[in-house]
């Protein structure tokens, strides 16, 4: 080897990376600069205020000036929190099927118990219902002509069952008569959207319940991710609490019978405590148990397949909440499987849903004033 050559050899190489300096770390990209969601922020507080002090035409009207201003950095938002997720969702479902070409028995097993546990919640799982079986229940014979032709069905409207359960039960419940009610309510939902589907997946073969959205999973991101969602719902409810609607259909337990004196403090934080349950099994179903047993074989669009009757199951509320139930299941659904956890959307439903019952209870002035 020549000593031209040996020079070269004993030279560094030019193309080595240079080392980083310590402590210097790349900066990560977000979706949008910070002055992009300043501006969506401020531009959305703007048409909740357009609709709350004007109309909803002026409000439509402000949502269509705001899109023309910001509807750049708004589809890069839903593209990468949404669409990309979905593309990856179905990469990675492609990348797990057998090429067996056996048929897939999950998902037909998966919805067959999700329209057994929707209809028997329907049919069976509301307060009307506890009325009609506590008071055939408590009845004494009596009460028995009180109770001719009453069914499950007519519950609601009869007489005699109401005065039956009136004179049987909620006098003997005293205070707590209506959340009693409400603990019926809260058990048929939680058998049905947590028990009977955990059952069943112990039942299957190679399943296992922390693979349904149980496991914390996530990150930094998805936990400030749900802080923005938390205060972007926020504001809407608390706009929307003023409308006389709300009133009428929140808070939940005492819309139309509060409590002269303010609902006691013992009630309050009794079903509030119901109500986080509840909301447990209720994610439990929807972004845990529909959605994870069917993504195997309907990738991304299973988020579509539940988002449906969940929004579904809030017919009878007011229209805006109903859609806002949509949009929120997309967001939600997309979330639970990009990190394979529930417990986002189960933090967000309790937080929205004890605030929409607080700021019902201040307006109406039925705050606690006694425990």
């Amino acid at each position: 080897m020549s000593a031209s050559t040996k020079g070269r050899a004993s030279k560094p190489s030019e193309k080595k990376v240079r080392k980083k300096s310590p402590g210097v770390r790349p900066r990560k990209r977000l979706i949008l600069e910070n002055h992009e969601i300043v501006v969506l922020g401020l531009l959305y507080v703007g048409v909740l205020l357009v609709a709350h002090y004007l109309s909803m035409v002026w409000a439509v009207a402000a949502a269509a000036a705001a899109l023309l201003v910001s509807w750049k950095s708004l589809f890069r938002l839903l593209r990468e929190l949404l669409w990309e997720q979905w593309i990856k969702i179905d990469r990675e479902v492609r990348g797990d099927k057998e090429s067996s070409g056996s048929f897939d028995w999950k998902p037909i097993v998966i919805l067959g118990v999700a329209t057994l546990v929707l209809t028997g919640n329907h049919y069976y799982g509301h307060r009307n219902h506890f009325r009609y079986f506590a008071a055939k229940t408590m009845a004494k014979k009596e009460d028995a002509r009180w109770l001719r032709g009453a069914n499950l069905k007519n519950s609601a409207n009869h007489s005699g069952v109401q005065r039956v359960y009136r004179k049987r039960v909620r006098d003997r419940l005293g205070k707590w008569w209506l959340l009693g009610e409400f603990g019926y309510w809260t058990l048929w939902r939680v058998l049905g959207f947590f028990i009977l589907p955990a059952l069943l997946i112990f039942a299957l073969p190679k399943e296992k319940l922390g693979e349904y959205g149980l496991k914390l999973g996530g990150t930094k991101d998805a936990l400030l991710l749900c802080g923005i969602l938390f205060a972007f719902m926020f504001a809407a409810v608390f706009m929307v609490s003023y409308k006389p609607a709300f009133r009428y259909h929140y808070p939940f337990p005492w819309a139309n019978s509060a409590p002269p004196g303010g609902v006691p403090g013992s009630l309050l934080v009794t079903w509030w405590l119901m109500y986080g349950v509840q909301f447990f099994a209720l994610e439990f179903f929807f972004r845990g148990f529909l959605l994870h047993g069917l993504k195997k074989s309907m990738g991304a669009y299973s988020i579509f397949a539940m988002v449906v009757p969940y929004a579904m199951i809030h017919f009878g509320k007011p229209v805006t909440e109903t859609l806002g139930a949509f949009a929120a299941g997309l967001v939600l659904g997309t979330m639970a499987l990009a990190t394979r956890s529930i417990w986002c959307g189960v933090m967000i439903h309790i937080a929205i849903a004890w605030s929409m019952d607080f700021l019902a209870i201040f307006q109406k002035g039925i705050l606690p004033s006694r425990w």
